[in-house]
């Protein structure tokens, strides 16, 4: 199933390519398949994740992506997420934690606790929302003609159809590779 996935990822970028009338923006290749390799590892990393640790954990953890989503708000001077959601998010994450150390908050700071199936599933699913950060990052770089102001003006629509086109394939093309590298993943 992984390996019919992948490559149909990977068909619908390159279908995208041959058949959509892409934009020449420099760089945007690069970043965009970036970004769909990303996008595959953050996907893979929470399917981990789902196989070490409840989803009573996960679920909460799955709030950190607003959090860290903050310094592109920043950076790009749109309306962040108010005082009151920030709050929220911190005591929703907190609530998840509970589950996985077992209501006893000072196993986060033991090294031997993120050893364990719990640390490794609840570490797996942070990464997981750092990529998927990460990939929304790039996503917002390149589909948005203020973040390539250097560049000849192009259509939203267009740049958002080649982000499209590009990191699908990048998406693919790292699910291919790790189904044919990880015997496991077969």
């Amino acid at each position: 199933m992984a390996l019919v996935g992948a490559v149909l990822s990977l068909a619908s970028g390159l279908a995208g390519l041959a058949l959509l009338p892409l934009p020449e923006v420099p760089s945007l290749e690069g970043l965009a398949t970036l970004a769909g390799v990303l996008h595959f590892l953050s996907y893979y990393c929470l399917l981990r994740a789902y196989s070490e640790i409840p989803s009573t954990v996960i679920t909460p953890l799955l709030q950190l992506s607003a959090l860290l989503m903050l310094p592109l708000h920043a950076i790009t001077g749109t309306k962040p997420i108010s005082p009151l959601t920030i709050m929220a998010t911190v005591v929703t994450t907190v609530g998840g934690l509970l589950p996985a150390v077992r209501g006893d908050i000072t196993l986060l700071v033991q090294p031997g606790f993120w050893c364990g199936d719990r640390g490794m599933g609840m570490s797996l699913c942070i990464l997981s929302e750092v990529l998927s950060v990460a990939y929304n990052i790039l996503m917002h770089f390149c589909t948005h003609t203020s973040a390539t102001s250097g560049y000849p003006l192009v259509e939203d629509s267009l740049l958002s159809s080649a982000f499209a086109a590009y990191s699908r394939c990048g998406n693919g093309l790292c699910a291919l590779s790790l189904v044919l590298l990880v015997p496991s993943i077969r």
